[in-house]
């Protein structure tokens, strides 16, 4: 194990209650192959359910890791075992230096005790002596921000206050190893971006941290390399961003399967007065697609018809990312209802140039009248592909929209003194 590495994990498995059935049978049948005692013996499948499958994984010092994968995929268990929650069933874990684990909003609190006296029982847990305690209280209390609650009894917190306590201490123990799971996500924004700005601090004074997060996009902000589980297993590990694509592809999969089975649009309000007979997308050509490409034109075309005359219709139509972002909304207020459409027709909303970067989009649309009264508002109406085949947005944009950019370099020249 090199010296920079300060996590490994080799080989690891690790179950919850097994059933007794499944284990005494393989037991049996090992026992008469006569391999009860051979690796050769062990057979996964047989002994389950896991929730870690043969985990590999080393991360150095001053590394901050994503672990993201769909609910089940065992990101939390794997914190467990290293934090030393519970023990690996099978395998190797070992990890140098001191851990702090925010693996639970009440992880090692005492629900009776102030926040004050909640601090000074963290950093005895933690190895900290009453001085350094002492000396680290007035910064945890500032970065906490919970005024009196700070001398109040944790039971009378709620979860976002919990949460601030907790990172508070962890931020502020100059523990070497931080595992965080989800609990950021408690809190609100403010604290969020706080909390985000400490990270990136601590990952310059080489503390690792290892943070699970569903909010991919959040964990792309602080996290240089990633890991994906899946049912267990490691599906891939790598750069944040490489990983987080690859979750993304995996999880617009599902949802493009999905919108086959027709159960996927989200419909916030609808007054029974618009009915959609057709909502398309179009591409360049003027043709009914599935995917459009990036820089090129597309239009989004609606066919209505009203259950009574309406004035003033407006449409309003946004995108909306596999992670539920909804990232632009425009709308037709601008251009005068014309007569004639009060009763059906058809509205074509054109783009000349598609912003956006290669991935999977819903749309969004809302449909208003006079003094904006809401007839209808629904989500993931339809769905449609961004490609980039030329690569020629993807090579220089990164994130969400893809900007048409143009770089110019002037040469200074050699310097002279006048």
């Amino acid at each position: 194990m090199a010296d920079d590495v300060v996590i490994s994990v080799d080989g690891l498995w690790k179950r919850y209650g097994p059933p007794l059935g499944p284990v005494l049978r393989g037991a049996w049948r090992r026992l008469r192959s006569g391999t009860m005692f051979s690796p050769a013996g062990f057979d996964p499948e047989v002994e389950g359910p896991w929730a870690l499958r043969d985990v590999n994984l080393q991360v150095r010092r001053g590394e901050t890791l994503g672990i993201i994968g769909r609910n089940g995929a065992g990101k939390s268990t794997l914190l467990k075992v290293l934090a030393g929650v519970t023990p690996p069933t099978r395998g190797r874990v070992v990890v140098k230096g001191r851990i702090f684990p925010m693996i639970e909003l009440q992880a090692g609190i005492h629900l009776e005790l102030t926040g004050r006296e909640n601090v000074r029982l963290l950093g005895a847990i933690m190895g900290l002596s009453r001085q350094q305690i002492r000396g680290k209280l007035p910064e945890i209390e500032e970065f906490c921000e919970l005024g009196p609650w700070f001398d109040e009894p944790v039971r009378k917190y709620s979860s976002g206050m919990l949460a601030r306590l907790g990172f508070g201490v962890a931020m502020n123990v100059e523990a070497d190893v931080l595992l965080v799971d989800e609990v950021l996500a408690v809190g609100d924004l403010s604290f969020q971006r706080k909390c985000i700005e400490r990270v990136g601090l601590l990952k310059s004074s080489g503390v690792t941290v290892l943070l699970v997060s569903h909010a991919i996009r959040q964990a792309e902000r602080v996290c240089q390399e990633a890991v994906l589980l899946d049912q267990g297993s490691v599906a891939a590990v790598g750069e944040m961003r490489e990983v987080a694509s690859r979750y993304y592809q995996e999880t617009l999969a599902d949802e493009l399967r999905r919108v086959k089975s027709g159960r996927v649009s989200v419909v916030y309000a609808n007054a029974g007065v618009v009915h959609f007979e057709a909502i398309e997308i179009w591409d360049a050509a003027g043709r009914p697609a599935d995917s459009v490409e990036v820089g090129k034109a597309m239009s989004v075309v609606i066919r209505y018809r009203l259950q009574q005359p309406v004035r003033d219709l407006a449409f309003h139509i946004g995108f909306v990312t596999s992670d539920m972002l909804r990232i632009t909304t425009f709308n037709s207020l601008d251009e005068p209802f014309p007569p004639g459409c009060e009763s059906w027709g058809v509205v074509e909303c054109h783009i000349e140039k598609v912003p956006l970067m290669p991935g999977t989009y819903g749309l969004y649309v809302s449909v208003t009248c006079a003094h904006n009264v809401q007839l209808f508002k629904g989500e993931n109406l339809a769905f449609f592909q961004v490609t980039d085949p030329s690569f020629h947005y993807t090579r220089r944009n990164t994130d969400l929209f893809a900007l048409d950019v143009r770089w110019r370099f002037v040469p200074g020249g050699t310097e002279t003194e006048v």
